[in-house]
Order: C-alpha cells, then sequence, then structure tokens
C-alpha cells in the first residue's frame, strides 16, 4: 500500500531539495501488509531498481518512506524474503510489462 504524507507529526527523513518553483517533495510510504513476508524489500523505478529496506514492525507489516518529486508516475514493486517479487496489494494502477504481468504504478 502506498500513501502520501503531507503531514507528519513524526521525524522526518532528510528530504531532497526543491528542484523548481512549487515542485516540492512529497513523502511516500510504502508498506507490505502483515502475513505476506519476514523480510521485505522496495524495488522501484525511481532508485534506480536498487532494493530499499523496509522496517519490519511489531504487528508484522513492513514500512518503507521516500520523498519523491509531485508529477511523476514511479513503476514498483516489493521483493519478499528475498525470492518472491510481487505487485503493491493496494495499488489501484498498473502498467503492463515485456513479459506479460503487471506492475504497480504509484503517481505523486
Amino acid at each position: 500500500m502506498a500513501r502520501m504524507l503531507s503531514d507528519l507529526q513524526t521525524a522526518r527523513p532528510r528530504r531532497p531539495e526543491q528542484t523548481s518553483a512549487g515542485d516540492r517533495p512529497v513523502r511516500v510510504e510504502f508498506v507490505v501488509p502483515p502475513g505476506l513476508a519476514q523480510h521485505a524489500q522496495l524495488i522501484a523505478e525511481f532508485a534506480a531498481w536498487s532494493p530499499i529496506a523496509m522496517d519490519r514492525r511489531s504487528d508484522g507489516s513492513h514500512h518503507a518512506s521516500v520523498w519523491l518529486h509531485p508529477g511523476h508516475r514511479w513503476r514498483y514493486q516489493f521483493l519478499l524474503d528475498d525470492r518472491v517479487i510481487v505487485n503493491d496489494p493496494a495499488a489501484t494502477t498498473f502498467d503492463e510489462i515485456s513479459t506479460g504481468g503487471h506492475i504497480s504504478i504509484i503517481r505523486t
């Protein structure tokens, strides 16, 4: 599940610099629901497909927050237990990929 967070009451990770007037980055949180994996990583176009570690919470869910510039469309998936790649179960937008499957999309 990916959701944009505008007003957070918690400590924020370092925000990337603004690239142009009105192009302020937004914080996006990616969530793998509990029960899907012991270990999860986010793999995404905005990270050049390099895995991003996700923190495991006490309820068994996994979370990763990233700062992204608005007005973009990014492809992403989750790598579970270092062996299975899955789409975000909460995603509502997908792209077709060359192998005939689909990939999750987040728009900022």
